[in-house]
């Protein structure tokens, strides 16, 4: 004779209540760890894209400041003029020039 099995659905559960309070206990503590970390990730993703800005800048503003000093250089020392085509004189040529001048003219 086949043996029936008798299901009965006020049965005993799984886990007991204070187990289960456990589970999301845990499974909240988790939760909140885990969104703490994806916050200061963030937080710190920021910062540091911040600091290579500013890094970048630095160093493109550092570059332009060493090319204006050359282009400054260039034109006191005559290698360089503002206008093509033209003669090109040195500061301290120019200066003695002017002075020259001036006393000639007194």
């Amino acid at each position: 004779m086949a043996k029936t099995n008798d299901y009965h659905i006020a049965c005993e559960p799984d886990v007991s209540g204070k187990v289960n309070r456990h589970i999301w206990a845990y499974f909240l503590l988790f939760a909140l760890l885990l969104f703490l970390t994806i916050v200061g990730l963030t937080i710190m993703y920021r910062f540091q894209v911040q600091y290579q800005r500013e890094r970048k800048i630095g160093d493109i503003n550092t570059q332009e400041s060493m090319n204006q000093v050359a282009l400054s250089q260039a034109y006191l020392s005559g290698k360089k003029g503002l206008f093509e085509g033209k003669r090109y004189v040195a500061i301290d040529i120019a200066m003695d020039q002017l002075i020259q001048d001036v006393r000639r003219a007194k």
